[in-house]
């Protein structure tokens, strides 16, 4: 018996061995099909991953299903941009669900290293939208069969593990980023059950928040635990212990969320500080908590509470508030000699529910005294969705200086100087919009003096040697504005009008007029990279090189600015003596009467730059361009270059006035097909040099001077159209050769010359001059005249490709085709015309000789005979001419026809060598 069992068992045991190592064989091709099937069907995206197992020895009786690897890479818009690289993502799967082959039922979840590069751009196209349309976006009705049949996965979790993540979210059209480094989450419960226990964990060790260039939150640590009763059934979730913390801020959180089927939601929460003490508070200041904060002493209460309660669906929204108290604080660094006194904060936001319009926000009290310097503030804004009420005062003088007595700066980091504000807004938003600036009370001054700032994060130091604005209803007036940036100087002065409505409405148009003068802008400075510390935020997140983008112009600005600046120094070449006026106005920035120096010419321009559609920017210019450099202007300007490609190979200087418009692309490229335009480019010292088509035709023609040919005092017009430049005919002289050229070149460098050459014929030698002694030897003996070669022959080229590898087509008399043929046709008739006459005019010689003999004889024996004679005279008269004529006439025709048709033949025949 006991024989038997250990038998039985053994097999067992083999059996279950087996099938530990054999079944992931046998279902590792089919499970691997699948996934690879169910990414193919659900993302527009570039998905690949390195090496995967499956495993039944680690979780059995379940599959483990690892991927290691994995990569999500954009196209389109976001081609080559990584979305996500994960090390490695371990599935459990039920092997039961494999067996059957219905569906794989997926238990726990494991994501291990991953690295998320989330962006968003200004049109607001995210790179995570790669999901594919299904049949449940096309027809609602069919939702539920797509989701029960269309998968052929399904969600029975019961853990979810995110380890080791880095996470970046830029999103540039709401201005936001995020950056998430050392995340660790932890999710579990058992998700199959109606009512169940989830248990979440998650860690940060530095969060960094941005939003319209503030920073919000500067390498925050965060850390949550979290306990949920989950109504599954009812999508209620209520919280039951719960912990958060931002830097050394403690909350608590209570109630519970539950999820409506239209997307609506019922809340009852409300949070408060598991701590009281101001050190808690201080820890959410980036600048504070950076640096030593464990060793800040500090005193004073704090209160932070808030609720939210009610529904939300649509645009109505719980009621909901926030108070924030701080008391009797104050903070000093224990290395430092001076401390921050008198903190008192009082901050209340309530809305009742329903409509946001109903929210009000009150920073009633806001006091502190930096180093002895005393600063108050004081904000009430009310009905912020439709008519903003705003109460606002801020006065305080602040010695710059002083803060690093109270705050350790960053290394490298300086400031000084002095800030005296004293300033008041009270009214609504309709009286500056409707004008009734009585109605609406600003007034106070902002003066900056002798502020200089450096930063080890930044390439380029600040000096404001003085600011002054005034406040008024009407206006802001920028009374004096004196700074450096880097090198750079700026002196502004002007006003600004609807400041206001600006700031509580992204609709709202910022009007202003200003006056901007500079000895030098090095914008070159202010394109270098920005100095970014060990350890930023790009750090561990691989992206690639992005294009250019589009450089849009807000619609709610109505600026003009007047400019007179000494030199610009833009990407290794100098702008001087730039002025004239700058408007931008309904996303058009439009120059007016712009003059500068550059490349060692003159621009004088006008024209506009358009972003109304920002997928394609509209430019339209005129110029005018004066004595200007062809090599530098080649190296600097690329686009120059496509649209004349003869200036590549030329050298000297140049000058032109032409009108060009265009569109952009979405990555700042010229759409070549887009450009229209013409003018005249006139040379001055100009040549050119390795230009293909004429080398070409030097080497064809054995005429080495026709190489390097001189342009210079020319006008040459020329006209755009659908990217394609058509020059009008111009002529190009070299020693007795002249050349006349005309055709035209695309934006893509493809071209289409044609280039008539005029070759005096004492200007061939050696093999040509002997092969045309030949022909002209025949010509003379069949015509039995004498017949020259003509003294200027025309040869025609046309040249296609693109200017670096050209095509030319010679066209040369007597073996070419079209026009070169019917000039050596013209002018052989003209070499017989010119024998023709001849002929004619020795028959009429002859013929006047013998009427001349005739009369003397007949006047000789008039005497004799004089009717007889007379008779007889004038009977051989008219017989002689009769005769002459005939003669004439027939070898005359002869003489032509022969002529003619010999000189047809032979011509075709030997002129062929003429130039070989």
């Amino acid at each position: 018996m006991l024989k038997k069992i250990l038998k039985v068992v053994g097999v067992i045991i083999v059996l279950l061995l087996a099938s530990i190592i054999v079944l992931p064989m046998v279902f590792k091709g089919q499970i691997v099909e699948k996934v690879k099937a169910e990414i193919n069907n659900t993302v527009n995206a570039q998905v690949d991953f390195g090496d995967f197992d499956l495993s039944l020895i680690s979780s059995f009786p379940d599959f483990t299903f690892s991927i290691e690897k994995l990569k999500v890479i954009g196209i389109e818009e976001f081609e080559g941009i990584k979305l996500a690289e994960i090390g490695e993502i371990n599935l459990v799967v039920d092997l039961m669900s494999v067996i059957n082959g219905e569906f794989i039922n997926i238990k726990v979840v494991e994501i291990l290293s991953p690295k998320f590069n989330v962006i968003v751009n200004k049109e607001g196209k995210a790179n995570y939208d790669i999901a594919k349309e299904s049949a449940e976006d096309v027809e609602v009705e069919e939702a539920e069969v797509v989701t029960e049949e269309g998968s052929s996965f399904r969600m029975e979790l019961q853990r979810l593990e995110i380890a080791d993540a880095q996470i970046i979210y830029d999103d540039r059209e709401g201005s936001m980023y995020a950056e998430i480094k050392d995340m660790e989450f932890i999710l579990g419960g058992d998700f199959s059950a109606e009512i169940t226990d989830i248990e979440a964990a998650m860690s940060i060790a530095a969060l960094t928040y941005k939003m319209d260039g503030i920073s919000y939150l500067n390498k925050a640590e965060i850390e949550i635990e979290a306990e949920l009763e989950a109504d599954l059934a009812q999508s209620k979730y209520t919280f039951t212990k719960n912990r958060f913390r931002v830097n050394q801020l403690n909350l608590g959180l209570d109630g519970f969320v539950q999820l409506g089927e239209n997307d609506d939601m019922d809340m009852d929460l409300t949070f408060n500080t598991i701590e009281t003490s101001f050190k808690s508070i201080l820890s959410m200041v980036p600048a504070v908590y950076s640096k030593d904060f464990e060793s800040i002493e500090t005193n004073g209460q704090v209160a932070l509470k808030g609720f939210a309660k009610g529904q939300m669906e649509g645009e109505n929204y719980p009621a909901f508030g926030l108070d924030l108290s701080v008391k009797d604080a104050y903070f000093k660094y224990p290395d430092l000699p001076k401390s921050v006194d008198n903190i008192q904060i009082a901050v209340a936001v309530n809305s009742p529910g329903g409509d946001l319009n109903n929210t009000v926000v009150d920073v009633s009290q806001f006091h502190v005294e930096l180093a002895g310097n005393p600063f108050d503030m004081s904000v009430l804004i009310k009905t912020p969705m439709t008519d903003p009420f705003l109460k606002a005062g801020f006065k305080g003088k602040l010695d710059l200086g002083s803060i690093k007595d109270v705050i350790p700066l960053e290394e490298g980091d300086a400031v000084s100087g002095m800030i005296d504000m004293d300033v008041y807004m009270e009214g609504n938003q309709s009286t500056i919009d409707q004008e009734r600036y009585e109605d609406f009370e600003a007034k106070g001054n902002l003066i900056i003096t002798g502020m200089d700032y450096t930063s080890s994060t930044l390439a380029y130091a600040v000096n404001i040697k003085k600011v002054d604005v005034e406040f008024a209803p009407k206006y802001i007036t920028l009374n004096d504005l004196d700074m450096m940036v880097g090198k750079s100087d700026f002196r502004a002065k002007g006003r600004v009008e609807k400041f206001i409505p600006y700031v509580f409405d992204d609709e709202a148009v910022l009007m202003a007029n200003l006056t901007l003068s500079s000895s030098l802008i090095d914008a070159t400075e202010f394109m270098e990279d920005e100095v970014v510390e060990e350890g930023a935020v790009t750090e561990g997140v691989e992206t690639a090189e992005e294009p250019l983008e589009v450089v849009e112009i807000p619609g709610n600005l109505d600026v003009e600015f007047s400019s007179n600046i000494k030199k610009i120094h833009l990407d290794g070449y100098d702008i001087d003596n730039f002025s004239g006026k700058v408007v931008i106005r309904s996303q058009k920035m439009t120059l007016a009467n712009t003059s500068m120096e550059l490349l060692d010419g003159t621009i004088l321009t006008s024209g506009s730059y358009e972003t109304t559609n920002p997928k394609n920017p509209s430019f339209d210019f005129n110029l005018d361009m004066r004595q200007f450099d062809i090599k530098k202007t080649v190296t600097t300007f690329n686009t120059v270059e496509k649209m004349v490609p003869l200036l590549k190979k030329s050298e000297g200087s140049y000058s032109a006035k032409f009108n060009v418009k265009g569109v952009f692309d979405d990555k700042m490229e010229v759409v070549g097909e887009s450009l229209y335009g013409g003018g005249v480019l006139k040379t001055h010292q100009m040549g050119l040099k390795g230009f293909a088509p004429l080398e070409m035709l030097a080497d064809k023609l054995k005429k080495e001077n026709l190489r390097n040919p001189r342009l210079d005092n020319m006008n040459i017009a020329f006209t755009l159209e659908a990217g394609k430049m058509y020059m009008d005919p111009f002529d190009v002289k070299t020693g007795n050769i002249l050349t006349t050229i005309s055709g035209w070149s695309a934006f893509d460098q493809s071209i289409d010359y044609t280039m008539n050459s005029a070759i005096p014929s004492d200007e061939f030698g050696g093999a040509a001059n002997k092969a045309a002694a030949g022909v002209l030897s025949m010509l003379q003996q069949k015509t039995g005249q004498q017949v020259n070669l003509p003294e200027i022959v025309n040869v025609r080229s046309r040249v296609t490709g693109t200017m670096d590898d050209p095509k030319i087509a010679l066209e040369l008399p007597g073996f070419g085709a079209g026009d070169a043929k019917e000039d050596l046709k013209k002018q052989l008739e003209e070499e017989l015309a010119k024998k023709k006459k001849e002929l004619e005019d020795k028959a009429k010689a002859e013929a006047d000789r013998l009427k001349k003999e005739a009369e003397d004889r007949a006047r000789a024996e008039a005497d004799k005979a004089k009717d007889e004679a007379k008779k007889k005279i004038e009977e051989e008269k008219r017989k002689a001419e009769a005769e002459a004529k005939r003669k004439l006439e027939e070898e005359k025709r002869k003489a032509e026809e022969e002529a003619k048709r010999k000189a047809e033949e032979e011509a075709k025949k030997k002129l062929k060598g003429l130039f070989k």
